[in-house]
This record gives structure tokens, C-alpha cells and sequence, in this order.
């Protein structure tokens, strides 16, 4: 099953090039403790088995998302609107405390405690199962213990070439 040969490795301008033409569903990862809650933007998120429910997301190991879902134990993945580009942008910004990204968001506390954001197109509450740590990520992979659907005319963010677009811009 293995192969003889000797790979070498691409650049990293030519991954990145690569990468931007996968086009992804833009979610918002958020989590909440005793007085505080949290919240990022992600692409990097998927269905790992439907049996038992388990999900997985990227994060930055430097970031304050993954920290605060460590010392939570839960976390929600909010699947973003077309409409909610602003929201992908806004907690995305690296400058922005806790309290400046979810300025004039509307959500409810879900059945985690983690913010479930107003207007997706749905979400999943999960509690967290594992995490494995790869170089400056972490892939940490939840229990699903809750979610919703969204409007059925809400159409999703997608992230694709360095840039947001919807469905109807035929991304």
C-alpha cells in the first residue's frame, strides 16, 4: 500500500493557493463559564460520525477560544448566515475582547450555557470529548449534545478564494 518514492514537499505559497479554492461553511465557535462567555470564527469544522453524534474543530492552540472551551468543557458551532458576514468579520478580529465581538449580537444561552447566535442556519451544542494537539492547532472533537435548524430559506456563509460569498454568488 505504500509507495517507493520520495515526496517532496510543496511551499507554503503553493498550500495556500490550494486551500483557497476549498470552499467551506463559515461558523462561529462559542463557549461559556461561570459569568463569561467566548467566541471565533472557524472554518475547519465536520461531522465525525453520526453514531454516536461526534463533531470536530480547528483551533488555534495560541487562541483564547480553545482555552476557554478547555476550562468549559462545552461549546456550540453556529453555522453562519449569508446575512452574517459582519458577525464571520467581527469574530474573527484577533483585537476584540470577549465583550466587543458580541456587541449588538442577538443569542440565547443553548443548552450548554453556550451562546446559540440569533438568525443562523443552525447549530450544535457538543461537550467536549477529545482533543489532539497538532503543531498550532487543535482539533478538538465534541459529543454532541444539543442543536437546531435555522429558517430553511437561509442559505449558508461560504469562505472561498480569500473572500465571503453566498450560494447565490455561485461559489
Amino acid at each position: 500500500m505504500g509507495s517507493s518514492g520520495t515526496f517532496r514537499v510543496i511551499g507554503q505559497d503553493v498550500y495556500r493557493s490550494i486551500m483557497r479554492r476549498f470552499a467551506s461553511s463559515v461558523v462561529v465557535v462559542t463557549t461559556a463559564g461561570d459569568g463569561w462567555i467566548h467566541g471565533s470564527t472557524a472554518q475547519a469544522f465536520l461531522s465525525v460520525s453520526l453514531n454516536p453524534p461526534l463533531i470536530l474543530v480547528s483551533l488555534s492552540l495560541s487562541g483564547r477560544t480553545y482555552s476557554r472551551i478547555r476550562e468549559s468543557g462545552v461549546f456550540a458551532v453556529n453555522i453562519l448566515s449569508e446575512r452574517q458576514k459582519w458577525i464571520a468579520e467581527r469574530f474573527s478580529d484577533p483585537s476584540l475582547n470577549s465583550d466587543e465581538r458580541f456587541r449588538g449580537v442577538s443569542f440565547t444561552k443553548g443548552t450548554t450555557g453556550s451562546p446559540v447566535l440569533e438568525g443562523v442556519c443552525g447549530y450544535v451544542e457538543a461537550a467536549l470529548h477529545d482533543v489532539y494537539e497538532v503543531v498550532d492547532h487543535a482539533l478538538v472533537l465534541g459529543k454532541v449534545v444539543g442543536g437546531g435548524e435555522g429558517s430553511p430559506d437561509v442559505n449558508p456563509l461560504i469562505y472561498y478564494n480569500r473572500g465571503y460569498r453566498s450560494l447565490r454568488d455561485g461559489a
